[in-house]
């Protein structure tokens, strides 16, 4: 359920902070997997091929979401 609020609280503040309409700019969903197999870390990472987040158990959280979701926003600009 945290996930949900936490994705939820993190869309806001970047289209209240910056004006984003999500992360490709046209209010493309987004896919957040939790207790997932992290291969480049152990926290969490920004899958560009399946436009999805994958987080390691126990690293869901605001700031690192918050974190992912912005080079997202990026690589589509």
């Amino acid at each position: 359920m945290g996930a949900w609020w936490f994705a939820r609280d993190t869309y806001l503040f970047f289209h209240d902070s910056f004006g984003w309409h999500s992360w490709d700019e046209d209010g493309g969903q987004i896919e957040i997997f939790i207790h997932a197999t992290v291969p480049n870390g152990p926290n969490a990472q920004w899958n560009s091929g399946c436009e999805l987040i994958q987080f390691s158990t126990g690293m869901m959280d605001f700031e690192v979401l918050t974190h992912e979701f912005h080079p997202c926003h990026h690589q589509q600009r």
